[in-house]
């Protein structure tokens, strides 16, 4: 219901959840399925714009979710929380949450393209707090991190269709984040060639083309 951006039911359904798991919260099995309930309904105040009720339920989701000692869904709050301090244009606090769930993803072995996909978007993520606080040398250093954490796992991926796709577009989209810091540093020459590679990759089939024009 969330994912069809319905609240009103998301609501009753998250609802239902913390009444039936309210007697077992505290038991480690049904932790973590309780902290997600109240991440989600969290999730309903972000999308309302309701950013502090959204805090407030992220921080009491990860008190339950810590209980369930399941160090990879620390993710899911400190990428929340980030992710919400960023729209509030407070980069300064989201760039600890968005390092916290960089390093609270390595505890994700079940699906490595998960973690791979998710931390690269971190490292890039934490070049657009910089590139929003006027720091354009260390934005380009975390977009230069995305690169390298991209290019050093790749190779795993190889033979994955869909996988070298969706590389293909993280590495577009890094490319113009660069050659904008490039840009910003008077760079012009380099920020014309990092353009044409985001470009290039955008236009081909299947590619993210908005993201090149």
């Amino acid at each position: 219901w969330l994912a069809l951006k319905e609240p009103k039911m998301g609501n009753v359904y998250i609802d239902s959840i913390l009444h039936v798991l309210a007697d077992f919260r505290d038991d480690p099995a049904c932790a973590k399925m309780y902290g997600l309930a109240l991440l989600c309904r969290g999730d309903i105040f972000r999308d309302e714009l309701k950013f502090s009720e959204a805090i407030a339920q992220y921080f009491e989701g990860r008190k339950y979710i810590q209980q369930s000692e399941d160090t990879c869904m620390f993710y899911e709050f400190d990428g929340r929380i980030a992710m919400v301090y960023y729209r509030q244009k407070k980069f300064t606090n989201a760039l600890p949450y968005f390092q916290e769930a960089f390093e609270s993803l390595y505890a994700c072995t079940k699906d490595t393209f998960y973690r791979f996909h998710y931390q690269q978007g971190l490292l890039d993520n934490m070049g657009l707090c910089y590139r929003e606080l006027n720091r354009h040398d260390s934005a380009l250093f975390y977009y230069d991190s995305a690169l390298h954490y991209i290019q050093q796992f790749e190779p795993v991926f190889k033979g994955m269709p869909e996988r070298e796709r969706n590389i293909q577009v993280s590495k577009a989209v890094i490319y113009g984040n660069m050659g904008e810091a490039y840009w910003k540093t008077g760079d012009t020459a380099r920020a014309e060639r990092l353009y044409k590679a985001s470009i290039a990759i955008n236009l081909q089939k299947g590619n993210e083309v908005w993201d090149g024009q």
